[in-house]
């Protein structure tokens, strides 16, 4: 699955870097011939492309991440079609598979996705630093804190007025949301309403990647009670839609 890898692409950067072992570039792209999600690693000229594999080796054996070597593909950093892999990648935030067409060495890619440093929890950061943003100006005395329930799985975000309370989930995916993760994220927000007695609690769901059809049928159904927003945070991407259901389920 592009998710698992993109999930473990990105603990891998970081360890392969404290092990003082560079990287120039990082994509996860498809493979046509093999329809297999690739790991492209551009390496510098100056570094031992055996050093690499070892040193994954030995980062996916202490456990830290599960990447395979046959997950990844060495090419030299200044390799023909590598930057253009590279460049076509969609935005990190944005997370969506782009569409591309380009060859490195013997192998056609076809689709390509960037492999991001930016994390779920920095995606979770972002939104809630433009709904306090938006909550200062408004002057509403509305907080935003996590769940102060030691339960795992919670939603991440509490946000509370005098008489009104929701709770934000924030993910950063791939692709769309489903109806599964969908349900599993209600799941946790039914449990925690009954664990702090609040059963009729509205809630903001905010996916990079956006919802499948079945998601927004679900929202429909639930009417004011369910906000679904798709926001990938890319820079000068407008947060209208995003304080306005927020506004919707807090302050009108």
């Amino acid at each position: 699955m592009v998710d698992d890898l993109y999930e473990d692409a990105l603990r891998l950067l970081p360890a392969l870097k404290s092990s003082g072992v560079a990287i120039a570039s990082a994509v996860l792209a498809l493979d046509e011939a093999s329809e297999q999600w690739l790991l492209v690693l551009g390496i510098p000229e100056d570094v031992s492309h055996l050093a690499v594999l070892k040193t994954i080796q030995h980062v996916s054996s202490e456990g830290a991440v599960s990447v395979q070597l046959d997950d990844v593909l060495l090419v030299p950093a200044e390799a023909h079609g590598l930057r253009s892999l590279v460049r076509t990648a969609q935005s990190p935030f944005s997370r969506s598979l782009d569409f591309v067409s380009i060859d490195i060495g013997d192998r056609h890619f076809v689709r390509a996705l960037a492999v991001s440093p930016v994390s779920p929890m920095d995606f979770e950061r972002s939104v809630v630093r433009v709904l306090r943003s938006h909550v200062d100006k408004k002057n509403e005395a509305i907080s935003l804190d996590p769940p102060r329930h030691g339960l795992s799985g919670l939603p991440d975000v509490v946000a509370q007025s005098k008489d009104r309370t929701a709770f934000i989930e924030v993910k950063l995916l791939t692709r769309p949301m489903n109806q599964r993760q969908l349900q599993e994220i209600l799941g946790a927000m039914w449990l925690l309403g009954q664990v702090m007695n609040l059963p009729d609690t509205g809630a903001l769901i905010v996916c990079s990647s956006g919802f499948d059809t079945q998601c927004h049928v679900a929202a429909s159904s639930l009417q004011s009670k369910l906000k679904l927003v798709k926001w990938a945070g890319e820079p000068g991407e407008s947060t209208d839609r995003l304080v306005a259901e927020f506004d919707e389920l807090m302050v009108n």
